[in-house]
């Protein structure tokens, strides 16, 4: 057991590119693992956890009681940087070198990250008098932060109608960069049971559900 330990960071120059899976903060962290074993019962419990950051951290559990009971969890925290495209649409055509033609609202040196949390469990239960396991597993992830956003508009000049046809359109484009929100969390949950008959024949039956739930995200052009 390490009960505690402290991070220092220093970063000279964009620290974006420091590392991609980094939180860039100094902060208190811990390592623990545990261990506890009770013969008489057939019980296991072994436990691990890091945490380095808030936002970096881990965790790891496994339960057992012989073959009646099986059950685990193991979560994972991490810290995504994000990079700053700048736009080079002045290279492919002169109508992006006009003034106005491209505006990004994201400074070139900008250092912004998306925190993405990661976790799976499961349980398998052993009935006391028949062959019969019944079981239950599930993961999830969730995505919350800041990413860029970049879009063009072809469209942006008035229409002025010749002979039935708008002349300026597609004539002078205009492409746009700036951050998006992203928070979101998706869930997969799996039930079910089998039953083993004789030892020569497992019947099976489980159900799937999966959900994707977003939290303050608009997408506006």
């Amino acid at each position: 057991m390490t009960p505690a330990s402290y991070r220092f960071l220093h970063v000279s120059g964009f620290a974006g590119r420091v590392g991609e899976f980094d939180s860039l903060e100094q902060s208190a962290g811990a390592n623990v693992t545990s261990a506890y074993v009770l013969p008489q019962k057939h019980l296991t419990l072994v436990s691990e956890g890091t945490a380095i950051t808030g936002n970096d951290c881990s965790f790891r559990l496994q339960f057992t009681i012989g073959d009646q009971l099986k059950a685990g969890i193991d979560l994972r925290s991490l810290v995504q940087q994000q990079d700053h495209y700048p736009d080079y649409l002045a290279v492919l055509s002169s109508d992006f070198a006009t003034p106005g033609a491209v505006t990004d609202s994201i400074p070139a040196n900008a250092v912004f990250s998306v925190t993405r949390t990661l976790g799976s469990g499961y349980a398998r239960v052993k009935t006391p008098k028949w062959p019969v396991h019944l079981f239950v597993e599930g993961d999830w992830q969730a995505r919350a932060g800041q990413t860029q956003l970049a879009y063009l508009d072809e469209n942006t000049t008035p229409a002025v109608y010749v002979g039935g046809s708008n002349t300026p359109c597609g004539q002078l484009y205009h492409a746009a960069s700036k951050y998006q929100p992203v928070n979101y969390t998706t869930r997969n949950v799996t039930g079910g049971g089998d039953v083993e008959l004789k030892r020569i024949l497992r019947l099976s039956m489980e159900h799937t559900f999966s959900v994707c739930v977003r939290l303050n995200t608009r997408l506006t052009y």
